[in-house]
């Protein structure tokens, strides 16, 4: 970290190895409070940089925790002669809490307020954000798995608090084809009013014959095929992650595109890959590979990978070492018989096995570990006790 300093920084510091050590411990303290409460920044906020001025330390940025400005600020303020507060605890635009509902099948959220910028993730239709700043006709937003992203305003409505909990708790469907589209009436010869993929929300109408009359977040209206959707309430209860559940959708998924960023139907990279077929048996996953690599129990592979069970997550990368991290790159979903399916290129089927057609030797020489996220159902119960 470059700490900037003005010719009357020895008023507060004397002597080039003492401005030296109190840099460096300055520096050591943000980025501990950093690793308290933001040690992951694509789900919180935390930009802090100081500089000296001829007043003194000058700690500005901005943050979304104010319990991680404060510890700052009282560590910094141990050592320091004058500490000068210009860090920012923001809650919303403008200074309050905002929300917003995704209006289109798929919203983009990239790295940066610009289209051309990385993408790094995606929210579907009827998903909830929480909105914490605005720049130019974007938003950088939040979405319930805690990832950030900048987000095109067209992509959402903005609600307040209680719109928000109207959207929640309202009667609402969920769309479990992979993709669909909502029709002007009740007949696929009228005209769409949105396309919709799985995970899809939208308020609940009504049905007419093998229709389902649906409201979208800003108020469109339109008919979806009744079989193409269920009731999020009783599906919300009723669905839990099975293995069968798992290697069902997602060879439903096979030949679906390969995107980075891509977490829906349309196209999706690798851990939105999974993340999809596992929220749509019923169960959140984080956003990236790295991070879904510290949920559930690790699993010891077994010769031939016979320890494994089929909807345990596979992670490739490099393995840490004495003097480097571990680095995750890939997932993939285990299926059983050294088989696994994952998105490179696209959605498809590998296998560890030398003798089988689909052979993949990049990614057997770049396994590191297995993790298993079902660790409910009765073979996890049976690895977790040693049998």
């Amino acid at each position: 970290m470059l700490l900037l300093l003005s010719g009357s920084s020895t008023l507060f510091l004397t002597g080039c190895s003492s401005l030296s050590d109190e840099n460096a411990k300055i520096a050591s303290t943000i980025s501990g409070v950093k690793n308290v409460f933001a040690p992951d920044t694509r789900v919180a906020i935390f930009d802090v940089v100081p500089h000296w001025t001829n007043r003194g330390l000058v700690v500005s940025g901005e943050v979304n925790n104010p319990e991680a400005k404060q510890v700052l600020l009282d560590s910094l303020s141990s050592f320091v002669f004058r500490v000068i507060d210009s860090v920012k605890v923001i809650a919303g635009p403008g200074g309050e809490p905002e929300w917003g509902i995704v209006r289109i099948s798929v919203a983009n959220m990239r790295t940066s307020p610009a289209e051309k910028a990385e993408l790094a993730s995606q929210a579907i239709m009827g998903m909830v954000v929480r909105i914490w700043k605005a720049r130019r006709g974007w938003s950088y937003v939040q979405t319930p798995d805690r990832y950030l992203g900048w987000m095109d305003n067209d992509s959402f409505i903005k609600a307040s608090k209680a719109d928000a909990e109207e959207w929640t708790n309202a009667k609402k469907v969920i769309v479990t084809d992979l993709t669909g589209r909502v029709w002007q009436t009740p007949d696929q010869n009228s005209y769409p009013v949105s396309d919709v993929v799985a995970g899809s929300l939208l308020k609940d109408e009504g049905r007419i014959g093998k229709w389902t009359k649906v409201e979208l977040p800003d108020h469109r209206t339109g008919c979806l095929l009744s079989d193409g959707v269920a009731d999020y309430e009783a599906w919300e209860k009723n669905t839990k992650p099975t293995p069968e559940g798992i290697e069902h959708f997602a060879k439903l998924m096979i030949g679906i595109p390969y995107l980075w960023g891509g977490t829906s139907a349309k196209a999706v990279d690798c851990s939105g890959f999974t993340k999809t077929v596992f929220m749509m048996n019923g169960l959140q996953l984080n956003r990236d590979a790295s991070q879904q690599a510290d949920e559930g129990l690790d699993i010891p592979v077994g010769e031939h990978f016979s320890n494994l069970r089929k909807g345990d997550l596979l992670f490739f990368g490099k393995k840490g070492t004495a003097s480097k991290p571990e680095k995750i790159v890939h997932v993939g979903l285990y299926l059983g018989d050294e088989m696994f399916i994952h998105s490179s290129g696209m959605v498809r089927i590998s296998s560890f096995d030398p003798a089988s057609p689909i052979y993949d030797p990049y990614d057997l020489n770049r396994f590191v570990r297995a993790r298993r996220i079902l660790v409910s159902s009765p073979q996890a119960a049976e690895v977790t006790a040693g049998k």
